[in-house]
């Protein structure tokens, strides 16, 4: 069987690192005036699957020949219990048709392979094949011609159309109707499933505390990584979502789970709050109330008292003080602030002073007394 497994992809998106890896773009459409209705019943879905490796690692502003076609698979659901996939390795000259496939600088399509087909029937044995009774042939074309898809088996056989494609019942071929190529993991067989990629949001909260990065998408059942940036004054409480572990405060990565759906990653930001260390010089001069702390870009308002035998002196610290009162503005620290007491002298002990007639009257005591000392 002429088979063989594609390497894996590393990532979704190329990196400095990113290694070769084939990419991948995916038809929808509808079966229609199906000859063998009992494995391909009109009104199933299908996808018809091209994967193309060009040696590159991004899928932007890439060119795709027939050349580097490496894998094309159908798969249909038949029922509720069964389903089809029919994989051929298209490599070696195995893919038959023109044109080429192209992206732009955004990895979209802007042109898809006008033909892709095997070139007529090929032996089954071929094919990785699940969901149909062996047969001995299966052929399929992609050209906006009808007859998209055909097998024989048991002598008999059939093929369907594409009744949601061109007006003629083929696979159209317009870019648009091709998915952006995607990078495809896994092996070229009857396994192989469309690689699908799905959307990541984010969210943050508050909204001023700053920003949250993640991949905008990413293959199913692989992991993102997204970075949280808090803005000045903000810390980053917890990142969670999408399946991943709630990171702890102060953490900026964050990896999510397995992703197999749109999921949203949430960033949670919270306001820096800092100290205010306060002092009195001295000890026992007086006290200095403030906030013990004040959110970032806040002010805050401190208050100084002096002790018993003490006066305010001053404030060091402030941004603006009124008397006791000292303001600390738009704060964007720590702050420390410190109140400057000095003391104050005790009064002086009056001296009483005499009325003149108390003057006269102690100089004449006073002579009295000296005249008794001279007579003694």
């Amino acid at each position: 069987m002429r088979i063989h497994a594609l390497i894996a992809a590393a990532a979704l998106l190329a990196s400095a690192s990113a290694q070769a890896a084939p990419y991948a773009t995916t038809y929808h459409g509808t079966i229609a005036s199906s000859q063998i209705p009992a494995d391909a019943p009109d009104g199933a879905a299908f996808t018809l699957t091209l994967v193309f490796d060009n040696g590159g690692s991004s899928a932007t502003s890439q060119h795709w020949n027939i050349g580097d076609l490496a894998c094309g698979f159908w798969r249909w659901r038949v029922d509720g219990t069964r389903s089809v996939a029919v994989a051929l390795d298209l490599g070696g000259g195995v893919a038959q048709g023109l044109g080429s496939a192209r992206t732009d600088a955004a990895g979209a399509l802007t042109q898809v392979f006008s033909s892709v087909n095997t070139g007529g029937p090929m032996a089954w044995a071929d094919y990785g094949v699940s969901g149909l009774a062996p047969g001995t042939a299966i052929g399929w074309f992609a050209d906006g011609t009808p007859q998209v898809f055909g097998l024989m088996a048991g002598g008999g056989g059939g093929s369907f159309d594409d009744g949601a494609g061109t007006a003629a019942g083929g696979v159209d071929m317009a870019p648009a109707r091709w998915s952006a190529p995607l990078p495809f993991t896994g092996a070229c067989d009857a396994s192989a499933e469309p690689p699908v990629a799905h959307a990541i949001g984010t969210h943050v909260t508050p909204a001023e505390g700053g920003t949250l990065t993640c991949p905008a998408t990413a293959l199913h059942g692989s992991s993102a990584h997204c970075t949280a940036q808090p803005a000045p004054g903000y810390t980053t409480e917890t990142i969670d979502g999408c399946g991943g572990t709630a990171t702890g405060a102060g953490v900026n990565g964050y990896d999510t789970g397995a992703i197999t759906g749109a999921c949203t990653v949430a960033a949670r930001f919270t306001r820096n709050a800092y100290a205010i260390a306060t002092s009195a010089t001295p000890t026992n001069g007086g006290t200095l109330d403030c906030p013990a702390t004040v959110a970032h870009g806040g002010d805050a308002v401190c208050h100084a008292a002096a002790a018993t035998g003490f006066g305010f002196s001053h404030f060091t610290g402030c941004d603006s003080a009124s008397g006791s009162t000292c303001t600390l503005a738009n704060v964007q620290g720590p702050r420390s602030v410190a109140a400057v007491f000095t003391p104050i002298a005790p009064a002086g002990v009056a001296i009483p002073v005499l009325a003149p007639w108390g003057v006269w009257l102690l100089a004449g005591l006073l002579g009295v007394l000296g005249l008794r000392r001279r007579g003694g």
